[in-house]
């Protein structure tokens, strides 16, 4: 029979829990002593740690965690993006104690696939044994790549009809009748002769093949930008994109005492949303967004914040689920909440700061010298240039007898037009990060942190995002590096991501001061 919890205090479920998952690794153990025991066994526990996991993943605590996660982290287990996409990942080390690593993944990627396939828990045992896990591990790796190939095709079909939508709003010249007669409708290449007088004659038609066209048609629209602008067009769709840049620009685990902080403003007769990383760090590297328009419910000025769980909550939930607004609490004055209604109530509390703390964020200006500009298409180059360079110092340190520390930062060059990142143990080694207006060199030895500069290189990179910047001062020269990008949001207006890029400005590592007391 299915495992049922027949308690309903949170505190006595989760002993049930426990218990049910004693039972669990008695029968795991079992089969581990005995030379890895008979398939039947094996099968046996499989079948109950599949009725545990759904059971477990199906049940929300007052917080709305799911009782796996309450069970993972009360064993100090990491319940991480992988484990939040397939619990099963967790759950088999705790188990399976002397089985491979590897065969505790194939393990998981076999019960993650029947929750997939919606495979109950009383068919789960014959659903197994009817082709065994090497097979229906093979099925499970089929399915994830069909399920990928229908995403890619999606995905695709969306950018087509983006493109389209772009073409056939733009301008355009008057219908002219086509020199050879066709039945084609839709679009295609043909070859067109300008006068120089801004006139034009079709003179051949090329090519009607949509293979062919629409790899032209696909230039028009990046990639992650169309599924992102999709996104943000929901309701709140453009806090969530705002949440997801901010968290992976700031090294958010890293930081003390980190915030997303959240404030509707009015600047020059403007409406604005302020969304901001706060800390109590000194200084940091610091992202932060302006959207155009306000957030519904929430009064100017009365900022609220949202602490780092509820930030990586929102900012992996937020897809699955749907009508996402903001409520006043009932009784307090100054927190609010996100919250959803479909599938199921989902909440998530914005609370104000506390008063106790001196938290800083960073003080980006609105136009500075030196000017910087970066093309999203050299990221992966700096990023492959960043891993070769930690290749080549383990590989040397295995023929080392003192040790070098993996490389932590990069200096800089002006090479012409171009600021390169230099590595330090070989100055020849240069690649191209930014274009600059700058002339002239730094005054002081200035570093970039090398995981700042990743950060900066997979955020952008993923959303097909260039920058545009300048460098700025503080208490010293050349502090840091500021780049902008504009995002589009709704008709016309856009909304501007901000991030400073802080100078590493000694060798113990410490940044320049960027950041100011809010």
């Amino acid at each position: 029979m299915p495992l049922v919890l027949k308690s309903n205090s949170p505190d006595a479920q989760f002993d049930e829990l426990q218990d049910a998952f004693a039972a669990i690794r008695q029968k795991a153990q079992d089969y581990e002593q005995h030379e890895k025991g008979t398939v039947a066994k094996l099968y046996a526990t499989l079948a109950d740690l599949y009725d545990f996991g759904e059971m477990a993943r199906a049940i929300f605590d007052g917080k709305d965690r799911p009782l796996t996660q309450q069970f993972i982290e009360h064993r100090n287990g990491k319940w991480n993006k992988p484990a939040q996409g397939n619990p099963y990942i967790a759950l088999l080390p705790y188990t399976f104690t002397d089985l491979s690593a590897s065969l505790k993944s194939q393990y998981a990627q076999v019960l993650h696939h029947a929750h997939q396939m919606k495979v109950s828990v009383e068919d789960f045992r014959q659903w197994l044994m009817d082709k065994g896990i090497k097979a229906r591990l093979e099925e499970a790796a089929e399915f994830a790549n069909s399920t990928a190939r229908q995403i890619n095709a999606s995905a695709k079909q969306s950018r087509l009809e983006r493109a389209g939508s772009v073409l056939t709003s733009g301008p355009r010249s008057p219908s002219v009748a086509m020199p050879e007669a066709t039945q084609h409708k839709g679009f295609a290449t043909v070859l067109v002769e300008i006068d120089g007088s801004n006139n034009a004659s079709i003179l051949r038609l090329l090519d009607t093949d949509s293979s062919k066209i629409d790899p032209l048609l696909l230039k028009l629209v990046p990639t992650q930008a169309t599924q992102q602008e999709k996104s943000a067009e929901r309701p709140l769709g453009r806090l969530h994109r705002a949440i997801d840049l901010i968290l992976g620009l700031t090294d958010a685990q890293g930081l003390s005492d980190y915030y997303l902080r959240i404030v509707n403003r009015m600047e020059r007769g403007k409406a604005t949303c302020h969304v901001d990383a706060v800390s109590t760090a000194y200084s940091f590297m610091w992202a932060g967004m302006v959207l155009e328009g306000h957030l519904p419910t929430l009064p100017i000025d009365h900022a609220v914040a949202l602490g780092l769980v509820e930030a990586q909550d929102l900012q992996a939930n937020f897809g699955r689920f749907d009508g996402w607004s903001i409520a006043k609490n009932s009784g307090d004055t100054e927190a609010y909440t996100l919250t959803a209604t479909t599938p199921t109530h989902k909440v998530i509390s914005l609370a104000p700061l506390s008063a106790d703390k001196t938290f800083r964020m960073g003080a980006p200006i609105m136009k500075g010298q030196h000017g910087v500009s970066l093309n999203h298409a050299v990221l992966p180059n700096i990023l492959a240039f960043i891993d070769l360079w930690r290749a080549d110092t383990k590989r040397l340190n295995a023929q080392r007898k003192v040790l070098r520390n993996p490389p932590r930062r990069l200096a800089m060059n002006l090479n012409g037009k171009a600021l390169q990142i230099v590595r330090e143990d070989a100055p020849n080694i240069a690649a191209d990060f930014l274009s600059t207006t700058r002339k002239t060199e730094f005054v002081e030895p200035r570093w970039l942190a090398i995981t700042d500069v990743e950060r900066i290189c997979r955020t952008l990179s993923s959303c097909e995002c260039d920058a545009t910047g300048w460098f700025l001062n503080s208490d010293v020269a050349d502090a840091t590096i500021q780049f902008n990008v504009a995002f589009p949001a709704d008709g016309d207006k856009h909304d501007m991501l901000m991030t400073l890029l802080p100078m590493v400005i000694s060798n113990g590592m410490h940044y320049a001061q960027v950041c100011k007391e809010i």
